[in-house]
């Protein structure tokens, strides 16, 4: 087995997605089905004979969590500059929720007067 297959393998016996285990690599996107799905299916193998899956409910959340991490690292650059695009686009009605917020605190004696 090369050393890609190799670590295609230990990639997927840690039940990395076919996904995260190309962006790792750097492999271009479905490389991995064409060039090594016998390394991955193996690694996925492995790991299920020695843990079976089964998860908790709080297991399944921390992937869930994990995942959603990995794929706001992979693409935080898009994601700010959408997140930039929205706000100049609503910018009024950001500054008119901020001020009834303001207000609704001001009333309620919570807000100094100062701010």
């Amino acid at each position: 087995m090369e050393l890609t297959g190799k670590r295609v393998f230990n990639l997927a016996r840690l039940r990395q997605t076919p996904r995260e285990i190309e962006i790792t690599l750097g492999l271009p996107p479905y490389r991995i089905h064409e060039t090594y799905h016998r390394e991955l299916m193996s690694g996925y193998l492995e790991a299920e004979s020695v843990s079976p899956a089964n998860d908790s409910d709080s297991d399944k959340q921390e992937k869930t969590d994990a995942r959603r991490r990995f794929y706001y690292e992979a693409n935080r650059e898009k994601i700010r500059e959408r997140k930039r695009r929205y706000y100049e686009t609503h910018k009024e009605e950001y500054q008119e929720r901020k001020r009834r917020y303001r207000e609704r605190r001001k009333n309620q004696g919570v807000l100094k007067i100062g701010n």
